[in-house]
């Protein structure tokens, strides 16, 4: 079976890991069963794809407990490249590892696995804003509501901005905001390009 470049669109064998035509990255998903870092992780279901990474539902066995994992592609196979990604990942994982904010899900590990980059994270058992907006609310939320959520993205940016270097958030959309559907609260994910400001 072939998989097609989204970049360049040269076929692949299914098992490909990069385009040999450009070097972009085929995301392979993992299934559910699959283990990760020696067997703590299990995979439970693939929840989101892109073209440089995935996002999993896990158990983690050492501690019982769902939780999330981002996996991320380095973008290319080129040794330097490699290098920086792993770099700017370590760091990510570092930085986050550091939030405390009631809004932003825990960091709880990270770890390198056949050169993707995992991080893991609280599972946040919702939908995200954008979802929500088309399933439930096509024709918009109620105001006050809407308020409420600004006030807490708010309160999410100063928090995000007054860390010592300030980290610019840079990707805030209705996909990236979760509602928890235990007790609505909102949550800020996918700080993929964030960035801190030195």
């Amino acid at each position: 079976m072939a998989q097609f470049c989204s970049v360049c669109g040269k076929s692949a064998r299914d098992s490909a890991k990069f385009c040999q035509g450009c070097g972009t990255p085929f995301v392979q998903i993992l299934q559910a069963g699959s283990t990760l870092d020696r067997g703590r992780y299990q995979v439970l279901k693939p929840l989101k794809s892109g073209g440089m990474g995935a996002v999993y539902l896990l158990h983690d066995s050492r501690l019982e407990r769902k939780c999330v994992l981002k996996e991320m592609v380095p973008p290319s196979h080129d040794p330097a490249v490699l290098k920086e990604f792993r770099e700017r990942f370590r760091n990510e994982a570092l930085t986050l590892s550091k939030l405390s904010h009631p809004n932003l899900p825990p960091v709880y590990d990270h770890f390198e696995e056949n050169h993707q980059c995992c991080l893991v994270m609280e599972y946040i058992e919702g939908d995200d804003l954008e979802s929500l907006l088309s399933a439930k609310a096509p024709k918009g939320f109620p105001e006050e509501k809407v308020r409420n959520w600004a006030l807490t993205i708010c309160s999410i940016l100063e928090y995000l901005h007054s860390r010592n270097p300030p980290i610019l958030y840079r990707d805030l959309k209705p996909s990236n905001i979760m509602v928890r559907k235990e007790d609505g609260r909102l949550f800020l994910i996918d700080f993929g390009i964030a960035k801190s400001v030195h």
